[in-house]
């Protein structure tokens, strides 16, 4: 399930469910925003998986004997009728579905009207580089890379901490649109249980 976001991921899983029986379901969700994962285990969502494990993971799935089926949803999405419940159709291969995953991401990038620069600190600060390491790198000062990091986190709507965020409201759509993707497996809904807010540094 391609470019959705959590809330839209859940609804999806929901709409879906009937036709799911014991199958399992890839999702791709936003590894960045805490909020999406809060939303997205308390439906049954688990198993996160870095991007670097999802070429290994969709090639063995057709040798497995278990075909390739892409679900998209949401107003935004090149190519798709505008319904509740889209299905792209049977995909052949794990590469092509990969190209397919590349360009939607790349295309919600456009969306979110982020600069390249800012690009590059999110990038960075989520790998774990310190800010005046950063900064050092990239030939800018301090001051500027803050003022980079603020203006994209408040592109993407993440505002502060992920917790008064999600207090402040259910989360956007229209807000939750990154090239940044994990993958997660499935368990089927009905899943409740609380799940404690913790800290996650920018």
């Amino acid at each position: 399930m391609l470019g959705v976001s959590a809330h839209e991921q859940v609804f999806l899983l929901y709409a879906i469910h009937p036709l799911l029986r014991k199958r399992k379901v890839m999702v791709v969700a936003d590894d960045i925003y805490y909020s999406d994962r809060l939303v997205l285990e308390c439906a049954g969502v688990r198993g996160i998986v870095r991007v670097g494990s999802l070429c290994s993971l969709l090639s063995r799935s057709p040798q497995a004997g278990h075909p390739l089926y892409a679900f998209l949803a949401g107003p935004d999405i090149p190519r798709v009728t505008v319904t509740p419940v889209t299905v792209w159709g049977h995909v052949d291969d794990s590469e092509e579905l990969l190209l397919l995953m590349n360009a939607l991401m790349t295309y919600r990038l456009g969306l979110s009207g982020l600069k390249a620069q800012e690009v590059r600190v999110l990038r960075g600060l989520w790998s774990g580089v310190p800010m005046a390491t950063l900064a050092w790198q990239m030939g800018i000062t301090y001051v500027t890379l803050s003022g980079y990091k603020v203006r994209a986190l408040h592109m993407l709507g993440i505002k502060n901490h992920p917790g008064v965020f999600m207090r402040s409201g259910p989360p956007r759509a229209d807000l939750q649109r990154t090239p940044f993707m994990t993958t997660m497996d499935f368990m089927g809904p009905g899943r409740e249980e609380q799940l404690p807010v913790r800290d996650r540094k920018t």
